[in-house]
């Protein structure tokens, strides 16, 4: 499974914030979050994310296909990144069954 954090910032931006984030909640089990600039919204819009001219801030789960599986707006996924991988996590399983 592949993670990805999507956002209107510009990718310098987004570097720095996968810097802080990496330094500040290190990962024992070595899964990285790969950062993508969205600067025109579309796919956070996709997701049903968008909020005027910005992003919710959240997380949810695509297919390969761009099928949206679901989507759960929360201001602290970051600071509960071990929660917020556990529910995407839940969800994939679920997928997978299918």
């Amino acid at each position: 499974m592949n993670l990805y954090a999507i956002s209107k910032d510009s990718p310098q931006e987004l570097k720095a914030l996968s810097d802080a984030l990496n330094d500040e909640y290190p990962r024992e089990d070595h899964r990285t979050i790969t950062f993508l600039s969205d600067p025109e919204l579309q796919l956070i819009q996709h997701m049903d994310m968008k909020n005027e001219d910005q992003a919710f801030r959240g997380f949810g789960l695509l297919t390969k296909s761009g099928e949206v599986v679901f989507v759960e707006k929360n201001d602290h996924w970051g600071e509960e990144l071990d929660q917020s991988l556990e529910k995407i996590s839940q969800e994939y399983k679920k997928i997978q069954k299918d």
